[in-house]
């Protein structure tokens, strides 16, 4: 491997190709394994007149998400305009349930998105943030992030 470049070959040790680099940055490639490996996925749809279907889906193979925290937040232009806590049924592993999105609708009503997002001139998204008690971890006794989505409603009918 290697001479390509001049370069003497080598055996790949020290390429400095990991997801993380020497001084301890994380390069691009883990925020991409975040994603692959979240244990949650969000699935959103409209479905017209005003009305949206939200689902979790649990990609565990073994245990249910009763451990897990989910928040929404609604941003305008980057900005927090509302966030609460995402109340949800016992997903079974490798299973999906339905989400009562009715705070979410409520948010969407108060804040007048629908106007905004036919104006166009916002950019509207919805994130969620699914948390996990460090301690579970082995980590601290704070929140830790174990997935994310977004969802951007600017470009929702």
């Amino acid at each position: 491997y290697g001479g390509d470049f001049g370069e003497a070959s080598h055996d790949a040790n020290f390429n400095i190709n990991g997801m993380i680099s020497p001084n301890r940055r994380p390069h691009p490639a883990m925020i991409e394994f975040k994603k692959c490996a979240q244990p949650v996925d969000f699935e959103f749809s409209w479905l017209g007149d005003g009305q949206l279907e939200l689902r979790i889906v649990n990609r565990r193979y073994f245990t249910t998400l009763d451990d897990i925290t989910v928040v929404w937040a609604l941003r305008v232009n980057g900005f927090v305009v509302e966030t609460k806590a995402l109340a949800f049924p016992t997903v079974l592993p490798q299973k999906s349930a339905e989400v009562d999105g009715a705070s979410i609708l409520q948010a969407l009503a108060h804040h007048n998105i629908q106007q905004l997002i036919s104006d166009g001139d916002s950019e509207i998204h919805l994130d969620f943030s699914a948390s996990i008690l460090g301690a579970t971890l082995g980590a601290t006794s704070e929140r830790v992030e174990v997935a994310s989505d977004q969802i951007n409603l600017s470009t929702q009918g």
